[in-house]
């Protein structure tokens, strides 16, 4: 390995020129200083920079201090470490990651004092951060990727009001009025990281300022923690929407199947399907209402129990029962040959039994016939389809 003494050799000059060429302490010509160059590039010669440093008291080395946290280096994060390392070697500097507990006061003031680096780039900031506080009081270069509320120095961050407003008008001009916001974890808010903070601010701000609905669920970084947060929020909230089938069609898509006209299945069913499909049509302004407020809300339908009655636990553990819109109860009989149904009616109200017209108290289960003629279909009491249903010829 060539030293810096072989490169004055090849130069023809003294030791203490090669080392003014290199630090720019002392002016020489530039023909000695091509001559210094050309000598170097023969021998493969690089300065080492931390001998500079000691020579120079400049190592022109920066940290980039990114403290251990639970989720990781991201890739936001790592745009932010390349781009830093992009800088640092265009203006002549070398860029290395600090990723120890930098939180600690004492460990971040040896790495300042023991003449390692130039200057430090701090990340994961927080709106109190004590990092800036020592490295003010130290007086050691240093800027932020983020910032604390008193942001006197030099930072760069991420527009977290104008991300959260761009999102929200997307969201609002697909037509949706109920949003929710999944943010990082409780201890990073509790902690006052920057970016948790700062986004929870931007989107309480604008759901309060354009009168949508929006709830915000803080959730760990770990796959679990994102399905428990998610299975929290659709049980208060279980009304998504997708918009639509997002794949291009590659070509025709035939289906086949048994036969389903209502004249395939002998003269008895008929009479019933012909019965089913009149009451469809007396149904239909229903329907269409339905659809409607599916179209302009986003509210389905065909709707689980919970959606209707949130406030009755038992209603979150019935699967064989839906609602069609907020008035019908439907109890399809789903065993081959059973002619009997158990129904659970809902809390809070009465219901009548659609055929029958008899009225049962809500909050209980009862059993009822279900003749294959008569899908069970309750009503609540005092409702408007309470003529609709007639029984079949």
């Amino acid at each position: 390995m060539s030293r810096m003494l072989d490169v004055a050799k090849r130069a023809k000059v003294s030791l203490s020129t090669v080392s003014y060429a290199l630090n720019g302490k002392r002016p020489i010509s530039e023909k000695t200083r091509q001559r210094i160059v050309k000598a170097m590039t023969e021998l493969g010669y690089r300065p080492h920079p931390l001998a500079r440093g000691l020579a120079s008291k400049h190592t022109r080395i920066l940290a980039i201090l990114f403290p251990t946290v639970e989720r990781g280096l991201g890739i936001t994060e790592l745009d932010f470490v390349a781009s830093a390392a992009h800088a640092a070697s265009t203006n002549g500097y070398h860029l290395v990651v600090w990723s120890a507990e930098t939180n600690d006061p004492h460990e971040l003031q040896q790495l300042t004092q023991q003449g390692l680096v130039d200057g430090v780039i701090l990340m994961e900031v927080h709106v109190n951060d004590m990092r800036v506080n020592l490295l003010r009081e130290l007086k050691f270069p240093f800027t932020m990727i983020g910032r604390c509320d008193d942001d006197r120095d030099g930072y760069v961050d991420i527009d977290f009001k104008q991300t959260v407003d761009e999102a929200l008008s997307y969201l609002a001009g697909l037509g949706h009025t109920d949003i929710a916001f999944l943010n990082q974890s409780r201890m990073s808010y509790e902690a006052g990281y920057g970016p948790v903070v700062r986004t929870k601010a931007a989107f309480e701000e604008r759901i309060y300022l354009s009168g949508l609905k929006g709830v915000m669920r803080f959730c760990r970084p770990l796959p679990q923690a994102g399905y428990e947060a998610f299975n929290a929020l659709i049980k208060k909230h279980p009304v998504l929407r997708l918009h639509g089938y997002r794949f291009p069609l590659t070509g025709p898509m035939p289906r086949s199947g048994a036969q389903n006209e209502v004249w395939s299945f002998g003269e008895a069913t008929y009479a019933i399907l012909k019965d089913l499909l009149a009451l469809r049509e007396r149904l239909r302004p229903y329907l269409h209402e339905l659809m409607q407020v599916a179209t302009e809300r986003g509210m389905p339908p065909l709707r689980p129990l919970f959606l209707e009655f949130p406030e009755d636990p038992i209603c979150e553990t019935i699967e064989d029962q839906f609602m069609i819109g907020p008035e019908m109860l439907i109890a399809p009989v789903l065993c081959k040959g059973s002619r009997q149904r158990k129904i659970y009616l809902p809390a809070g109200l009465n219901w009548m039994d659609a055929w029958s017209g008899d009225v049962y108290s809500g909050g209980r289960s009862i059993e009822i016939p279900a003749p294959l003629e008569r899908i069970p279909v309750f009503l609540k009491a005092g409702s408007r389809f309470r003529n609709v249903f007639k029984p079949v010829s």
